[in-house]
């Protein structure tokens, strides 16, 4: 046999068989028929449980990156507390407001109500 022969077979093989597979004779031959219900409900347990895990997997990485968005959130938070609360103090306020030139100052009497 010469290697054109051997690939004609092997092709003409190859299509009979998967004309054989494509038509349900394997199945019936083999006897698979009576646990075809079985195998695909299998299939679809199998599929089923692959999805699952794949969606878990995919809700654990958005939980993971919320989880840094958020600890970079409160960083970002503690650092603008801490700037706020050190300008609360009259000192500083003042020292701020002279270095800018500012002629603001404190007030010398407490602030009078105007009623409507």
């Amino acid at each position: 046999m010469n290697l054109k022969e051997m690939t004609a077979s092997a092709m003409k093989w190859t299509g009979g068989l998967l004309k054989a597979t494509l038509s349900g004779h394997v199945i019936t031959y083999l006897g698979i028929d009576r646990h075809l219900i079985l195998i695909i409900y299998l299939f679809a347990l199998i599929w089923g449980s692959m999805w699952l895990g794949m969606s878990a997997e995919k809700t654990m990485v958005k939980v993971e990156d919320k989880k840094r968005e958020l600890e970079e959130i409160r960083i970002e938070h503690a650092q603008k507390t801490v700037k706020l609360v050190s300008l609360r103090r009259i000192s500083t306020i003042e020292e701020l407001l002279r270095e800018k030139g500012s002629e603001v100052t404190m007030p010398e009497k407490p602030a009078t109500r105007i009623k409507k």
